[in-house]
């Protein structure tokens, strides 16, 4: 699934990938909501949290990108 695809792209480095796989991770969770609002809102916010996870990553090179595994986690436990 996306967070295995997440977890392996961290350990080989590739952080494009990360963030990615970020994003397609979210855009799953709205598209399976079937909410049209929140279909919307996600499309009109998207572009802004893409540039904001790439600028969080330039500005702190030693972020730890398994938080972000983490916080999957917890989303799909409360799901």
């Amino acid at each position: 699934g996306l967070i295995g695809e997440q977890e392996r792209a961290i350990r080989e480095g590739r952080f494009g990938q990360v963030r990615a796989n970020d994003m397609a991770f979210h855009a799953h969770i709205v598209a399976r909501a079937g909410n049209p609002v929140l279909e919307r809102s996600w499309s009109e916010l998207v572009a802004q949290i893409a540039a904001l996870l790439y600028l969080r990553a330039e500005a702190i090179p030693d972020y730890d990108e398994t938080q972000a595994i983490r916080e999957h986690r917890a989303i799909l436990a409360a799901l």
